[in-house]
Formats: structure tokens, C-alpha cells, sequence
């Protein structure tokens, strides 16, 4: 028995160490085989001339986002096809940040490291398949402009979350700093996500306060770290919207292609604004229509038939829920459509996977699923995190090896117009086998029909 419990022991340990391994391996080999977009090129080019100092201003000026610095950094070092030196450092960067993002996922919904278990391994490939098999892949696949900025916005706004999640205290000078930048960060990685989650960090300290269950001495005491990080992240609002991101969005080309209506518009046209505003609404929650009922599932699983421990469950699908909420209603000002949906609702998505994987994991634990169950599922979950590596490879391979004789055609003008000699055929890439992942070409922007897996 102690022979078999020990052989158990380490097969377990071997199928996780190749089950953790999978999704590193997936985003260092995706994004060493991506050939640089339109967009990444341009963009290198008409900055070619800048210094780093001057690209951080340029952008400052432009959009102030956290994934918009770094975008703009990277390609300022990159090179269409992979090179040794600096364009394959950048490559592996975003790599991590994209890794950071599912093992962070991971960490919120089991509330803890993952361990060399079958349930931890199985939550941890489950968050990543479930990412690749929708429409959001996209984020993470389309071009480097997507994984360099919104991949890093979701790095930092699922590490913010896991810092309340875990419940962290302070205890060195380091973490306060840490938390503040983190804060920071999280502030202006996109958006609307970090206003949400601020307006529901005070209705909670509101509610607290009012039920008498805290004091305002408390927060010092038992929620430093997280205090420190919310401070950071009201100073990364106020740089995100004293520079010109707002106005950017709000105003010319941006605002006419995607329907801009201004909320001032109620004051004004009250009937007319709030048609166009539940018109957004309904029009913006085409692709995620599940979320609010399935999450509303979740929390009456919960509340009535998962009572073991079932507080901070019920407490985080809440927060998750309410998100979504005002996610979705902040995103009425604009109507979501063409490539823009699959990265601007990106975080709204998360928040539905974050809220199945909480789920999936209580279930598990409240059900005392077997080992023998666990193990089939990790095994299967391994399999497919395994032909995932293999259908992407493939693919990426394939389109890297096609475009390489292509790309002789781009003309470089530092700090101007890029120029193609003669129209290139056959760029757009042919979708991997089965889980159809692509990425846009190098010489246009793309085929406004090939914009998403499923047509947006």
C-alpha cells in the first residue's frame, strides 16, 4: 500500500509538472513563431527615430495606458520575424505576462498557490482552454498591439484582484511600495475596469462602516496593503485622465465609428440619449449574454445548496457579478463592434471565467470529488492543453514560414509612411485546425470579414 501510495504520489506530481508547463510553453512558442502585424510595423516605424523618453511623452499625450507604454517600447525594439537580442526579449516578456495571467486566474479562484494537485492542475488548464476556445483568444493572438497591451492590462488588474483575495498583510516596507504600484498600475491598464472596481471598493467600505462591522481605524491596521493599493490606483486614474485619453475617445474619428454618446446627452435629450444607451447595452452584450444569468446561477448554488464554507465564495461572485454590471453599463456610451470587442470586453470575459473557476472549485471541494475522477479530468485536461500546443505550433508555423519571403516588400521610412513595393497576395492566415487561432497579416490591416473568429 505505501509503495502504491508513493508511485501515486509521483505520477500526480509528474502530471501537473506537465500540465503547468503547458501554458508557458504555449505563449513562449506563439509569440516567438508571430510575425509582426501592420499596426506593430507602423507603428516601429513612425517611431524609429524617438527616443524611449520620447515615446513615453508621445504616448502620455495620446492614450495613457499601461499596455500602450509597453506596445510602443516593444516594437520600438522589435523585428517583424523573430531575431536573438532585444526583439526575442520583448517576445518572452510577453510571454510571462500572458502566463501571469492564467496562474494568476488560478490563484483567485483557489484562493491560494497552486500546488502538485489534480484539482489545482485541472482549474489551471480549464481557465486557459476556456480563454482559447472563445472569441477573446483574440486578445492574446491577433497581433502584438492586443498581447502587449491588453494582456498586460489584465496581468495587473487579476494581480490587484488577488491581493484582496488572498487577504494579504503587510509586513515589510516592500509590499507597500509593491501595492502602490501595483495600484498604479491597475489604474491605467484600461479604461473602465479599474473606475468598477473602485466604485465597488467603496460601497463595501460603506457597507461595512454602516453595519458597524469595521472602523475606519481598521483599514490602517488589518487592510494596509490594500489600502496603500487603492491609493495608488485613484493616483493612476488621475495620470490616465490628465493626460488625453479621455478626449481622445470621446472625440473625432474614435467617437463617430463607435456611436460615442455623451451622458450629458440626458440632460438635454433624455428620450433619445437613453434609447441609444440600451441600445448599446443590448447591442455590447451580444457575445456575453450568459454571463449575467450564469453568474446569477452560481450565487444561488451557493446560497442554497453549497452552505460549507460558502462566505467567501458568495461574497467574490458578488463582487464578480457587480462587475460585470457596471462594466457593461459604463460600456453603454459606445457601441462594441469589428476587432474592437474581442479586446475592449476582454476584462468583462475574465470576469465570467474567474467566477466559473471560483465556482468549479468549490464545487469540487464541497463535493469531495474522488481521485480517481480528478485524475481522469487532469489527464484529459492535459491532453487538450497538449493538442492546443500542437494546433497553434502548426498554424503559426505554417503563416511564419509563408511570410517570410514576403516580407522583403515593406519599405521602411523611419518616422514616416511605411510604403509596400507591389500588392502581396495570400497573407491572410489560414486559422489554426481546431481551435481556430490566427493572427492579422503584415501588410494591411486585415479583412474587415476575418476580424474575429465568429464575425463581430
Amino acid at each position: 500500500m505505501e509503495k502504491r501510495g508513493k508511485k501515486n504520489t509521483s505520477i500526480e506530481k509528474i502530471l501537473c509538472i506537465m500540465g503547468y508547463s503547458i501554458v508557458p510553453l504555449f505563449f513562449a512558442i506563439l509569440y516567438l513563431l508571430m510575425t509582426e502585424t501592420f499596426e506593430d510595423i507602423m507603428q516601429g516605424n513612425s517611431e524609429a527615430g524617438m527616443s524611449v523618453g520620447g515615446i513615453i511623452e508621445r504616448i502620455y499625450n495620446y492614450i495613457p495606458r499601461l499596455g500602450e507604454f509597453y506596445q510602443h517600447i516593444a516594437v520600438h525594439s522589435m523585428t517583424m520575424q523573430v531575431s536573438f537580442g532585444l526583439d526575442m526579449l520583448f517576445r518572452l516578456i510577453t510571454a510571462a505576462f500572458a502566463s501571469g495571467v492564467i496562474y494568476f486566474s488560478t490563484v483567485f479562484a483557489l484562493g491560494r498557490k497552486p500546488k502538485l494537485k489534480y484539482k489545482d492542475v485541472v482549474v489551471y488548464l480549464g481557465i486557459m482552454l476556456f480563454i482559447m476556445v472563445s472569441i477573446f483568444s483574440e486578445a492574446f493572438t491577433y497581433r502584438f498591439s492586443y498581447a502587449n497591451n491588453y494582456v498586460l492590462g489584465l496581468l495587473v488588474a487579476i494581480g490587484f484582484l488577488v491581493l484582496f483575495r488572498l487577504k494579504l498583510s503587510y509586513d515589510k516596507w516592500w509590499k507597500i511600495v509593491g501595492a502602490i504600484l501595483l495600484g498604479f498600475a491597475f489604474g491605467i491598464s484600461t479604461e473602465l475596469a479599474p473606475v468598477a472596481f473602485l466604485i465597488l471598493v467603496g460601497l463595501w467600505v460603506i457597507a461595512k462602516i454602516k453595519k458597524r462591522e469595521i472602523c475606519l481605524a481598521d483599514f490602517w491596521g488589518k487592510y494596509r496593503l490594500q489600502t496603500f493599493a487603492v491609493l495608488g490606483l485613484m493616483a493612476g486614474l488621475a495620470f490616465f485622465y490628465f493626460g488625453k485619453g479621455l478626449s481622445v475617445r470621446t472625440g473625432g474619428g474614435y467617437a463617430d465609428v463607435y456611436d460615442y454618446v455623451s451622458p450629458m446627452g440626458l440632460l438635454n435629450d433624455t428620450l433619445e440619449t437613453g434609447y441609444k444607451l440600451v441600445h448599446h447595452v443590448w447591442y455590447n452584450f451580444r457575445y456575453v449574454f450568459f454571463a449575467v444569468p450564469l453568474m446569477c446561477v452560481y450565487i444561488f448554488v451557493e446560497a442554497t445548496l453549497l452552505k460549507k464554507n460558502r462566505k467567501p465564495y458568495l461574497f467574490w461572485q458578488g463582487v464578480l457579478l457587480a462587475f460585470c454590471a457596471l462594466f457593461i453599463g459604463a460600456t453603454s456610451l459606445i457601441a462594441v463592434h469589428d476587432d474592437l470587442y474581442p479586446r475592449f470586453m476582454v476584462p468583462l470575459f475574465m470576469a465570467i471565467v474567474l467566477s466559473t473557476a471560483l465556482f468549479v472549485n468549490h464545487v469540487v471541494e464541497y463535493a469531495k470529488v474522488s481521485e480517481k475522477s480528478l485524475k481522469i479530468t487532469a489527464i484529459v485536461t492535459t491532453v487538450l492543453g497538449i493538442v492546443l500546443v500542437i494546433d497553434m505550433t502548426f498554424a503559426f508555423a505554417l503563416y511564419n514560414r509563408q511570410m517570410a519571403p514576403k516580407l522583403d516588400a515593406i519599405n521602411f521610412n523611419p518616422g514616416g509612411e511605411l510604403t509596400i513595393t507591389a500588392p502581396v497576395k495570400g497573407t491572410t492566415m489560414i486559422p489554426s485546425p481546431i481551435f481556430s487561432l490566427k493572427q492579422l497579416p503584415p501588410f494591411d490591416w486585415g479583412p474587415s470579414a476575418d476580424y474575429a473568429k465568429f464575425g463581430l
